[in-house]
């Protein structure tokens, strides 16, 4: 069974669209703890090399300086500044949503 989200939002350069699908892969991403306050940890069976994360309006929110890399597939996030919300972790074609309070 699949499941799918399409984000859309509008920048100043007209619509931005982002289409993310949950499907069975989605079980390799692990996050927790979600919901999440100031640390989330996110551990993916293959290594993680790319990692993005968008909030619910499809932008792509940077997070090069707030992650700790605990080993090759798990990885420590500090979200201490994001605004309260859902996020979704996507990594590689896998992807997973989190709520920072």
């Amino acid at each position: 069974m699949c499941h799918g989200v399409d984000l859309t939002a509008t920048g100043p350069h007209g619509i931005n669209h982002t289409d993310i699908k949950d499907s069975k892969s989605d079980t390799e991403i692990k996050i927790y703890p979600n919901p999440a306050t100031n640390i989330l940890y996110i551990q993916n069976r293959n290594s993680i090399e790319n990692i993005r994360i968008y909030n619910t309006q499809g932008k792509l929110i940077d997070i090069k300086l707030n992650i700790s890399i605990i080993n090759h597939n798990e990885l420590k996030l500090n979200i201490e500044n994001f605004t309260s919300g859902v996020y979704i972790i996507k990594i590689g074609n896998s992807s997973k949503k989190f709520i920072k309070h």
